[in-house]
Order: structure tokens, then C-alpha cells, then sequence
């Protein structure tokens, strides 16, 4: 299958001569090889893996599916103390300049949302750079709906594409509101779920982080409010893109001469073009 993030990339654009806007980090976790390149696991995880999973409404089992780093925190004991973390290290950045990140998250199992009985469940991503510390997302998300069998009724979360940090007080809004895609059918709740893209497309939450440093650490960690969340619920993200300024380094001599050359070639092309026009020109006028 095509990853979306092929077509995505198209995003990219150069800035100043000074400094190349381009991508400081691309992982779509199909190379087993580079799958965990800059990432680590902390809290209540003690490894890293990969899984594939649906990218549409089909249902867990449907044909459209993608490698995700997942399923995270899926029979994991939860803690109220110790939270389920993964880190990406970024290096190569220019202080002051601003980032971009998108990536694709995936909410699996029976998440309660805002729901203080069964949750809260709550998601967040910040970016630490520096002094700096910026909270890109930071909500609750649900996957329980009153139609849902596997949940006790419906619970609410403060997450929606124009509330991506609307923390644990902010305002409710039905299960799935924002997601891209989303299932609520399935035999056990670990076939619950629901897709959000953040960053990529018209209507996403544009996530950003300015760097206060030459380098960054991306947290995605979700929060265990409650020692009685369930072992099914888990999550993993898809198409990690972080992109921005990044501080060009001289070219070398020959890249240099090449250039020069090139451009005299051109410039040479261009006067033999005029003469060229300006020898028939004559010509013509002559007869």
C-alpha cells in the first residue's frame, strides 16, 4: 500500500540561503532497520515495537493497512505515577528557528475520555528544547459511545481538531470528534478505534515548536490518571515528520566551481543564442 506520506512530503519548500528549510526527521516505521531510529521507551515501557494497522474505517481487519510504532501500552499495567512515554531525540536545529511536526495517532481499545469513573484518558505531545517547553497536544480521547457494548455508556473528550490541548478541564465533545477515521464495532474492545493526522492535511491541528537550542525531544506520552484503566487501550503513531530550518554547511570548493560553471555555460548558451539572432537579422536586411 502507498503511505499518505509520500504524497505528503510535496509539503516541503526551501526558505532563506542561510539556512534550508528540509526534514529533520521522516519515520513511517517500514524499515525495520530505521524503525526506531531516535526513539526511546520510558515509564511503564520497557521495549519498542511495531504494528500493523488499519488506516480507514474498515475495522480492524481492514485491507488498508500501515506500519505503526504500536501497539503501546497494550497489556501494560497501568500507573498512576508512571506514565507510558516515548522520547524522539532531533539534532541539527537552528536556535530561534520554528518547527513543524505531523504524525498520524492512533487511539485503540476502550479509551474513557473524560469519564471519571472509568478515566480519565489523556494524550499529550511536547516538544523540550532549551528552556524552552512547548505542550503541542494535550487532551482526552474516547472511543465509548451509548451504542458501544464494551463501555458502560458515553464518555466524552476534550480533544477536537480546534482544541488539541484542551487538557482535562476543557470542554466535551462526543467520542472520535476530530478523527479522521474510526471503527466502534469488533467482538473485544482492543478493536476499538480511532485515527487522528495532526499536521498534514486542510483542517488538522498545525502542531509547532520554536527551538531554543540545537537540539529537541519530543515526548508522546499518554497519561494513566487512573490505576484502573484497562489493559486493552493503547495507542501508536504513523508518519513522524519534523521539518524546518536547518543550518546549511558551506559547500564544498568543487560544488562551488561546478556551480560557476554551470552558470557561465548558460551564459554562453544565451550569447551565441543573441549572436545567432542578430547574424540572421542582418542578413536579412542585407538582401
Amino acid at each position: 500500500m502507498t503511505k499518505r506520506l509520500l504524497k505528503r512530503t510535496l509539503l516541503f519548500s526551501l526558505t532563506s540561503l542561510c539556512c534550508s528549510a528540509g526534514t529533520i526527521y521522516s519515520n513511517n516505521f517500514e524499515n525495520p532497520a530505521t524503525a526506531f531510529s531516535g526513539l526511546t521507551a520510558s515509564g511503564t515501557l520497557t521495549s519498542l515495537s511495531t504494528v500493523t494497522l488499519p488506516t480507514d474505517s474498515g475495522g480492524i481487519s481492514s485491507p488498508n493497512q500501515s506500519t505503526y510504532l504500536g501497539d503501546i501500552g497494550l497489556n501494560v499495567d497501568k500507573n498512576d505515577g508512571t506514565y507510558e512515554l516515548v522520547s524522539l531525540s532531533l539534532s541539527g536545529l537552528v536556535p530561534g528557528a520554528t518547527y513543524n511536526v505531523a504524525f498520524d495517532l492512533f487511539i485503540g481499545g476502550k479509551w474513557n475520555g473524560s469519564n471519571a469513573f472509568d478515566g480519565p484518558d489523556e494524550w499529550t505531545l511536547t516538544a523540550a528544547s532549551g528552556t524552552n517547553t512547548s505542550t503541542l497536544v494535550d487532551a482526552t480521547f474516547s472511543n465509548c459511545a451509548a451504542s458501544n457494548d464494551f463501555c458502560a455508556g458515553t464518555s466524552l473528550q476534550t480533544y477536537s481538531d480546534t482544541t488539541p490541548t484542551g487538557g482535562l478541564g476543557g470542554t466535551e465533545f462526543d467520542m472520535a470528534t476530530g478523527a479522521d477515521f474510526s471503527s466502534e464495532t469488533g467482538t473485544i474492545p482492543a478493536q476499538l478505534y480511532a485515527i487522528y493526522d495532526f499536521g498534514y492535511d486542510s483542517g488538522d491541528p498545525a502542531l509547532s515548536f520554536t527551538a531554543d537550542a540545537s537540539t529537541a525531544t519530543l515526548n508522546f506520552e499518554r497519561l494513566n490518571q487512573n490505576v484502573d484503566h484497562y489493559h486493552d487501550q493503547s495507542w501508536g503513531v504513523d508518519n513522524i515528520l519534523v521539518t524546518g530550518a536547518q543550518a546549511s554547511a558551506a559547500p564544498e570548493p568543487g560544488t562551488n566551481l561546478l556551480a560557476m560553471a554551470g552558470v557561465c555555460a548558460i551564459a554562453v548558451l544565451k550569447m551565441r543564442a543573441v549572436r545567432s539572432r542578430n547574424i540572421g537579422h542582418r542578413r536579412r536586411t542585407q538582401m
